[in-house]
């Protein structure tokens, strides 16, 4: 199934405008994740500090995704 994913700030330096990735039916976000630290291996600190929301809403690592969820990931910002 596919998934789009929506990147924000510091993650975009690593993924840039991959916007779609590919996933077994019954993926969970936790191996969402995993995946994309295989894929990205160079974002794996901010992926596991990114909070994830599916569909405009946060949700836990258990979360089972299904065919065209939409998928933010949100790093830790800092700033003053």
């Amino acid at each position: 199934m596919t998934i789009e994913l929506q990147i924000f700030a510091g993650l975009k330096d690593y993924i840039h405008n991959y916007l779609e990735f590919e996933l077994t039916d019954g993926c969970d976000l936790k191996e969402l994740i995993e995946q994309l630290k295989i894929s990205f291996p160079n974002a794996k600190g901010l992926l596991e500090k990114s909070r994830v929301a599916v569909n405009n809403q946060f949700v836990e690592p258990t979360f089972v995704l299904k065919l065209g969820d939409v998928v933010a990931l949100i790093p830790p910002s800092s700033g003053g």
